[in-house]
């Protein structure tokens, strides 16, 4: 039964939770608080206040933390009352004023534009420019996160040649696990052929029949002695591919290829539910009841090609691209509609 009541969570939002509990145990402990549990209101305003005056945790820390420890109480048979008391409620938002969260600079999109100039540093004949080559194409194509295709950390579900699919115009990735499927129900992610130099097909069909490791459980993206390609290599090549076209590589990471799958179908002009659909996103979850056909999929790939044609926004986000006026941006560059 504890092994079950610990499952209740990811393993990623277990290790989450334990600095938050390690938090306040060790609190509970340097101020002789015999009985932690369950925790009063005022033991629960010492401990925040202690952790933004004394430690210096940002806000943002400290509200994570908050979580953990509701979840030891719930795995304990503790009652969470305390938790939803008003005054901790304002001692939260004081330290929200006083103690805010670093911002870390914002993300800009790899769109399909982008992609073409970075295409040029690289020499797809040279087996570690065609991985990065690869990681990106699909991540922007098939809006995926990192750490649904490379190695990050011990919990993650490493993305394998048996799971992929291949037919004439298009494979399937089966991810068994992402962030937001938490039931590990697995959803598959369609990736077409489209004919043009960053397609996503040709670039995977080229690195499946050069990588190292062929068998059916080993990692789909390998580095140069079969290991699966690790986050961080992914990481470091996409800021290196931005200082080669003199960006800020602060501005650019992982993240940036699923922000331009996003914006590229957004300059495009695709609805907000083909977008949510396409990347999974959570909010709004109606409509991931929404169908979408193997054709209808086949479109977004040709389109999002196209997009090359337009010119790179460099600060381009989904509330700009709202605003665009896409009919004359397709009647400039002859885009797909």
């Amino acid at each position: 039964m504890a092994e079950r009541l610990i499952g209740s969570v990811v393993p990623g939002t277990q290790s989450s939770h334990q600095v938050g509990q390690r938090a306040y145990l060790c609190f509970c402990a340097s101020h002789n608080i015999t009985r932690p549990l369950p925790p009063t209101h005022g033991v629960l305003m010492g401990f925040v206040c202690h952790e933004a005056d004394y430690v210096s945790k940002s806000y943002g820390a400290i509200k994570s933390y908050l979580p953990g420890v509701r979840h030891l109480c719930k795995l304990t048979g503790a009652s969470t009352a305390a938790f939803k008391n008003e005054q901790l409620e304002l001692v939260m938002r004081s330290i929200r004023r006083d103690c805010p969260s670093t911002k870390r600079p914002k993300r800009l999109a790899i769109t399909v534009p982008l992609m073409s100039d970075m295409l040029g540093l690289l020499n797809p004949e040279r087996y570690e420019h065609a991985v990065l080559w690869t990681s990106l194409t699909i991540a922007v194509y098939g809006l995926l996160r990192a750490g649904e295709m490379t190695y990050k950390d011990e919990f993650s579900s490493i993305l394998r040649r048996s799971d992929i699919t291949w037919s004439d115009d298009y494979f399937i990735i089966h991810l068994r696990a992402s962030k937001t499927d938490v039931f590990r129900e697995g959803v598959d992610i369609y990736i077409h052929r489209n004919g043009s130099f960053s397609c996503p097909y040709a670039a995977m069909r080229a690195l499946w029949e050069a990588s190292p490791k062929q068998e059916l459980h080993a990692p789909v993206l390998q580095d140069a002695d079969g290991n699966p390609y690790k986050y961080t290599d992914f990481h470091a090549g996409i800021k290196g591919l931005a200082v080669g076209l003199k960006l800020d590589p602060t501005q650019f990471g992982t993240h940036s290829c699923r922000i331009g799958g996003a914006t590229t179908l957004a300059m495009l002009g695709y609805p907000t539910h083909v977008l949510m659909t396409l990347g999974r996103w959570k909010s709004d979850c109606y409509l991931r009841y929404l169908r979408l056909s193997v054709e209808d999929f086949a479109g977004f790939s040709k389109a999002m090609a196209s997009s090359a044609k337009l010119p790179y926004f460099g600060k381009l986000d989904l509330t700009r691209a709202s605003a665009l006026n896409f009919e004359s941006l397709r009647s400039e560059y002859n885009l797909q509609a």
